[in-house]
């Protein structure tokens, strides 16, 4: 069983929105969450939740290719086995446990508005009092997060990884892609020993690279 840390960079490969609950239009009607940063600068908010929300559902859209027997809903009533790979390292949906905790990711430099047309699904004809402007961050920007791993096997690494080189092809936030790579997997000595497996070996290769 293994404790380490990974950190992740994501390069915007098509514009991306994070829908926010923010009710109040600052820049847009669907802006991005902002904080301060600790140097004082205004920061947009990648959530946690968002990240990890669509790496377990890579998990689970990949595991029976990996050869786990995985319940294929994000429904917590519809889960059996509370023993299959996506649960034991994200826990039950719903529930506190977790082998992973993943960190805010935030984005400091600057973002574009633009505005869309609601269409009526069942005219198809644009609703009346329709226009709405959503917050996106541009093509080719990047941002970065840590996901802290705890007590995961090697199986359970294996699975983790092989999920962060799917979720190059799965969609994130409102139908955007991005390029998952790895920066950094400490501490140094953990690494060192995951990478005498062979399969993690080449699945951290794999995210060492820019391109898919």
């Amino acid at each position: 069983m293994f404790d380490f840390t990974i950190k992740i960079n994501f390069i915007t490969l098509k514009k991306l929105h994070i829908s926010s609950s923010i009710p109040i239009k600052i820049v847009a009607d669907n802006p991005f969450m902002e904080t301060i940063s600790e140097r004082g600068e205004k920061v947009k908010i990648i959530p946690a939740s968002t990240i990890k929300g669509v790496l377990r559902s890579s998990l689970i859209k990949i595991s029976r290719a990996l050869g786990f027997n995985v319940t294929p809903s994000v429904n917590p009533e519809k889960i059996r086995d509370k023993n299959d790979i996506v649960t034991a390292i994200f826990g039950k949906p719903g529930g506190d446990f977790s082998k992973i905790s993943i960190e805010n990711a935030y984005y400091k430099g600057d973002t574009q508005v633009y505005t869309h047309v609601k269409i009526d699904e069942e005219t198809g004809i644009a609703e009346e009092g329709g226009l709405f402007s959503r917050e996106y961050i541009p093509i080719g920007e990047k941002f970065s997060t840590k996901i802290i791993c705890k007590n995961l096997s090697v199986e359970e690494t294996r699975a983790l990884l092989a999920a962060l080189v799917n979720l190059r092809f799965e969609g994130i936030g409102r139908n955007s892609f991005v390029n998952v790579t790895i920066e950094d997997v400490s501490p140094k000595e953990i690494l060192e020993r995951l990478e005498k497996d062979e399969i993690i070996h080449i699945l951290l290769d794999t995210l060492r690279r820019q391109n898919i």
